[in-house]
């Protein structure tokens, strides 16, 4: 061996071992966040596709908006198995607008992900935080939807009674109506 092949195979080794600590941790980030958001998607998502097939059964959950972030996920995709997660982070404000995909994943198997999309970016961080919050989230996410229910029973009540009332100016020939 000449003295500089052992450099060259020095610097291999470390380009080894650094490349071997980024694949774990990416992998270990990955299950982190897919099983975070699998239990994210179990406990506050609901399933909106459900098809049973003679050899496996397909099912879709949705999530949106839940804090900063919506989700998609699908699960037996095929005979074989195979899921994917798709992940959006809203960076503006969380309401009504999906935002950016920062995860796109699809797996027979876990470690064997196949990654479409993983932005680079502080959504990971954001995403961690969300978790942690979940409960708070959850909570205010209960209370705007009863706020609106409250207010579109209101509506609906108002529309009512402008429409009992409507009928009765018009048997009692008031000229407006």
């Amino acid at each position: 061996m000449v003295k500089g092949d052992e450099k060259a195979l020095g610097e291999i080794q470390s380009e080894i071992e650094e490349l071997d600590r980024e694949v774990k941790d990416r992998i270990r980030t990955l299950e982190n966040i897919i099983n975070s958001a699998q239990e994210l998607l179990m406990e506050f998502g609901s399933i909106v596709v459900r098809d049973v097939f003679n050899s496996h059964t397909k099912i879709v959950r949705k999530l949106y908006n839940f804090g900063k972030f919506s989700f998609d996920y699908f699960s037996g995709m095929s005979m074989f198995g195979g899921d994917r997660i798709a992940i959006w982070y809203n960076y503006t404000d969380g309401n009504d607008n999906l935002g950016s995909v920062v995860l796109d994943v699809y797996w027979q198997k876990a470690p064997s992900y196949q990654v479409t999309i993983f932005a680079d970016g502080d959504w990971v961080e954001e995403f961690y935080n969300m978790i942690k919050n979940k409960d708070r989230i959850a909570d205010s996410r209960k209370r705007a939807e009863e706020k609106r229910e409250e207010e579109e029973e209101l509506t609906l009540k108002t529309r009512e009674k402008l429409r009992i009332l409507t009928e009765l100016a018009k048997r009692l020939q008031i000229k407006s109506y």
